[in-house]
């Protein structure tokens, strides 16, 4: 754009009339209506968004124009959008308009006007530079309030702004609601939770964007910062809020955060539930009571812990009970010692980790019943969410993984004992002690057959670890690692054809791997807005990926054809798509969405047939990013290795030393000088024959 220069946030001025700002949106404020109305009948609109170019800088922005226009603006532009401003009025922050701001580190504000400035979604690189920053808080961790504190505000101290680093407990459905002034308004309710005391707080957000992000957040695993949260007393109890000042950071990436994530996780997983950690909390001992004297103290109506040695009489699992916790269910059960009987109920999860996580084995000619099912003392700690058979000579092994970081392998003929298992634990050398607290959690596992004691495992914290089921040592057991996604790896597998390289899916993309190049994969999707949850290559043509979203659609790469964006893709459903497998045949493929339902999907022919030169052309490509990649990743050696003697204050390299011995460089350097050759000899040809 001429006459427009591209400015970072912290080398802005008020002399600069034509700027050119990048960021991304980390909040926005709802439009409203401000001033008297104009001549043709329009209010005038004004809303806010916060924008972030770096990991420190950030700065406010106001928009004002027609109601229209403000509105259209608030619903175009989302949090979480890399977006390009031109033109903006740079202006100096006063004091009065910032209280009703969230704090920003720049001493500027960016004043966007109707028909003036210009915004617009940013087409440049936003994956490694951009998105990132959405996951850093705008207040360092270490200064939050705990629940505990919040608990202790008064009615007299109304309406305070704390910082908050809390775990979600549950998501309430949105409602909408009447304001005093007649309005509607829509409110969602969330339950949040931390571990400074075992209460829960309700937290209140009435921002439609941020009601909208809800949707994602997920029980017991979303981590949130809130930057200046409100706490005031409605319905005589302390209640949050998010406000015009908040700044909501889903999944922040600070140790602060990963610890408490972990401790809810294992307060999750602790046997006794609710009562056990109020129990620990308080300092209450849970002293030993029979069924009569439990019955004895609930009649007073004061909550109180025990420990009950009773038989169970009575389990109904025909029916589950929706506790308080909407996300919760229960089961109803009869205790009964020598002194009477007492009805209960009893967590699902409390259930599931006094009876273990078994893996089991079903015959579909016998019914609904398992046939083979381990014993609880050897089963996984946590879900067996990954299950696949192997290449043996029986037919009847298989392994499993879970998210307590362990592999097992079993035979179905006899299940009482896994008959071999591995803790995914990386280590750096062979003295280091592999151990179960350290064990990364599973969340992907693959398995070729034409490999049989090789395997491959995504984790949870977004690595790809290569298994060796034959190692001696815990190096050859997990040689190698790839750092493949900020996220959990929902999809890995190899590509049916080049088994060298495989598929990964996790965060917002989709990449595709060499395993000769551990720093970084060979090709890549760009950055969706929406979470991606599985993948898988078409088992016919083996260029085509086929990966389904979160919004509930089914993409569709050809890397012959198109690496930029995908050939095709199909909104299948409005829920989101959590699994996906193509038939054997190519063209048939077969989605799994969050609410059970499976969608068959038709490819055309040229989408699940593959052309005789295919496999030519896609060995080129995957040979050529291979070398790319290759030689990068010897160049950034050489960088490293110049960088590390210059700080250790050591010699500088020769020039013999300085050169990279590499083979791929040489070879690369070797076909550049042959092909500009050939075209300087056909040059020489034509112009003689001319």
């Amino acid at each position: 754009m001429a006459g427009v220069q591209k400015v970072c946030l912290n080398n802005l001025n008020i002399n600069i009339n034509n700027a050119l700002i990048v960021g991304i949106i980390i909040a926005k404020n709802s439009p409203r209506t401000v001033g008297s109305k104009k001549k043709n009948g329009e209010s005038r609109g004004v809303m806010s968004f916060t924008l972030r170019d770096s990991t420190i800088d950030t700065i406010n922005a106001d928009v004002w124009g027609s109601e229209y226009f403000v509105i259209t603006f608030y619903e175009r532009f989302l949090v979480g959008d890399v977006v390009a401003i031109s033109s903006p009025k740079i202006c100096i922050k006063s004091g009065d308009n910032e209280i009703y701001r969230p704090q920003a580190t720049s001493p500027f504000y960016l004043s966007l006007s109707e028909g003036s400035s210009d915004m617009s979604i940013f087409d440049g690189d936003t994956f490694g530079s951009y998105l990132p920053l959405l996951h850093i808080p705008t207040k360092p961790c270490a200064g939050y309030c705990g629940l505990s504190e919040v608990l202790k505000i008064t009615e007299q101290t109304n309406n305070v702004y704390v910082d908050l680093l809390i775990v979600v407990k549950s998501v309430k459905p949105a409602k909408t609601i009447k304001t005093k002034a007649g309005t509607d308004m829509t409110v969602r309710t969330v339950e949040i939770m931390d571990n400074t005391t075992p209460a829960s707080l309700i937290l209140d957000i009435f921002d439609i964007d941020t009601i909208q992000r809800a949707e994602q957040w997920r029980p017991l695993e979303s981590v949130l910062f809130i930057a200046d949260a409100r706490v005031s007393w409605r319905s005589f109890a302390v209640r949050v809020q998010t406000c015009f000042r908040s700044v909501v950071t889903h999944q922040p990436h600070t140790p602060e955060a990963e610890t408490l994530r972990l401790y809810i996780r294992n307060q999750a997983n602790t046997r006794g539930g609710e009562a056990a950690a109020w129990a620990a909390w308080s300092g209450e001992r849970a002293n030993t009571a029979s069924v009569s004297q439990i019955r004895d103290r609930l009649s007073s109506g004061v909550p109180f812990c025990a420990a009950l040695h009773a038989l169970l009489t009575h389990l109904d699992l025909d029916e589950f009970v929706t506790s308080k916790d909407a996300n919760l269910e229960e089961l109803r059960i009869r205790l009964a010692d020598h002194t009477g009987e007492l009805n209960a109920r009893i967590p699902v999860n409390v259930l599931e980790d006094a009876f273990g996580y078994s893996v089991g084995c079903w015959d579909m000619r016998r019914g609904s019943e398992a046939v083979a099912l381990c014993p609880p003392h050897v089963a996984h700690r946590d879900l067996a969410s990954k299950v696949l058979f192997i290449n043996s000579k029986t037919g009847a092994d298989f392994f499993s993984s879970s998210p307590d970081g362990v592999v097992k392998w079993w035979d179905i003929r006899n299940t009482s004992e896994p008959t071999d298992s591995m803790i995914i634990d990386p280590v750096k050398t062979n003295n280091d002690t592999q151990g179960i607290e350290n064990a990364l959690g599973i969340s992907a596992l693959e398995y070729e057959p034409t490999i049989p004691t090789r395997f491959m495992v995504g984790t949870e914290t977004g690595l790809v670890i290569g298994g060796n089921r034959k190692g001696k040592t815990p190096l050859e057991k997990l040689p190698s690692k790839y750092e493949a996604h900020l996220g959990p790896v929902y999809a890995l597998q190899r590509n049916p054809t080049f088994l060298k390289n495989f598929l990964t899916v996790g965060d917002w993309t989709a990449r595709v791997w060499s395993e000769d190049c551990r720093e970084s994969s060979i090709l890549w999707t760009y950055a969706h807005r929406t979470k991606l949850t599985d993948g898988a290559w078409n088992p016919i043509r083996f260029s085509l990926l086929l990966v389904t979203q979160w919004d509930g659609c089914l993409s569709c790469w050809d890397l012959l054809r198109r690496r930029s964006a995908p050939i095709v893709t199909a909104q299948l459903c409005d829920e989101p798509l959590l699994r996906l497998r193509p038939h054997e045949g190519g063209q048939l493929v077969a989605c799994g969405s969050s609410l059970g339902t499976i969608y068959l999907a038709e490819l055309s022919q040229n989408l699940g047939t593959a052309d005789k030169n295919d496999k030519q052309l896609l060995t080129h490509i995957l040979d050529r990013e291979n070398k790319r990649e290759r030689i990068l990743e010897a160049r950034m050696r050489e960088i490293r290795l110049r960088m590390r003697q210059d700080r250790d204050g050591g010699q500088q390299l020769g020039e013999s030393e300085a050169c990279v011995s590499d083979k791929d460089l040489e070879e690369a350097t070797a076909d550049y000088m042959a092909t500009v050759s050939d075209l300087q000899a056909q040059q020489q040809k034509s112009q003689q024959t001319s």
